[in-house]
């Protein structure tokens, strides 16, 4: 009963959040907490967290793992950070197809970045061949 009043709780907190807006180093432990029991919008901040080293050591690698799980669930901005740690070989190795791959995905919910940044990959490409 309380783990699903806890749940409750830390999902309707995380649902209204678009970005990392910690106070203290124990919102770390609820974004893990909730990030495990499978909430995307955590996902996303704990990804935040670690690839900007907040309240963690940077660690890219475990940045990509949680965006990945967020992104698989439809967060754009989740998917746009991937297809950006794709271009720069962060926490995984440089694919520009994988980075397409994930600016579309964003793209299709309407970010604008992501739709550039996509553009930008596809000129490049074109440019390369000419």
């Amino acid at each position: 009963m309380y783990i699903i009043f806890f749940v409750l709780i830390i999902t309707s907190v995380f649902a209204n959040e678009n970005t990392i807006s910690s106070k203290n180093k124990d919102d770390f432990t609820y974004y893990l907490l909730a990030a495990e029991l499978g909430n995307s919008m955590a996902q996303y901040n704990l990804a935040t967290m670690y690839e900007r080293g907040v309240y963690v050591k940077q660690d890219y690698e475990d940045a990509v793992k949680w965006y990945k799980k967020s992104a698989k669930q439809g967060e754009a901005l989740a998917q746009y950070n991937l297809g950006v740690l794709s271009v720069n070989g962060q926490g995984t190795k440089k694919d520009y197809v994988k980075a397409m791959y994930w600016f579309q995905k964003s793209t299709e919910q309407g970010n604008e970045m992501a739709k550039h940044n996509l553009e930008m990959i596809l000129k490049t490409a074109i440019g390369l061949k000419e």
